[in-house]
């Protein structure tokens, strides 16, 4: 479980990672035994490939080490990417997409791809077939959120204002196949916030 927030250098991204877990284990605590666990899971990386790696993730990491440790359980180590995958794989009840090929949408804060996925028994096997060739979909939107005077992250209020409006307008995407750029559509945006 991780949980990212930034608070205008009011602490490190990693200290605030450690604040956030301790409210998350006292939270667990109240919800369910933890004679019950059996393993922990943790993301470690963005994506399962050679070089993904971001700091970030050593909070959690670690926390998880101890609380596995601490438990006596096995500590089951997964990329922030799969961990998406398996959200919506789980959310939607679509287990049979773990028997073949399918094609996954991963959007978050910082990536924007199309990926065409396969279950290996543990992790995903990915590849980039499409997706932003400049900034992702996040980026954009707590970019000209930002711009607007909302507070980063910019999503939430974002879409708050949005379904307020009694009128919109269509920002047109610059698209190339599967892939598509909006650094056109966040000039064009970031103009219109002005």
């Amino acid at each position: 479980i991780g949980v990212v927030r930034y608070l205008e250098g009011k602490t490190s991204g990693i200290e605030m990672h450690m604040e956030e877990n301790e409210k998350i284990l006292e939270e667990s605590e109240r919800i369910f035994d933890f004679k019950d666990v059996k393993a922990v899971g943790v993301s470690t990386r963005p994506r399962c490939v050679e070089g993904s790696y971001m700091p970030v993730f050593l909070a959690g990491e670690g926390y998880a080490k101890v609380v596995a440790n601490t438990l006596g359980v096995t500590l089951y180590e997964f990329s922030h990417q799969d961990g998406h995958i398996m959200a919506g794989i789980y959310s939607s009840g679509s287990f049979e997409l773990l028997e073949n090929d399918f094609i996954s949408v991963h959007l978050s804060g910082g990536t924007t791809e199309i990926l065409k996925s396969r279950y290996n028994g543990f992790n995903f096997d990915n590849e980039i077939i499409g997706g932003s060739k400049d900034i992702s979909a996040g980026q954009f939107i707590d970019r000209v959120g930002v711009k607007m005077g909302l507070h980063f992250p910019a999503g939430k209020a974002l879409e708050q204002l949005a379904l307020k409006a009694e009128k919109g307008e269509k920002l047109p995407i610059a698209v190339d196949g599967a892939y598509m750029n909006f650094s056109g559509v966040e000039t064009k945006a970031s103009r219109m916030a002005e």
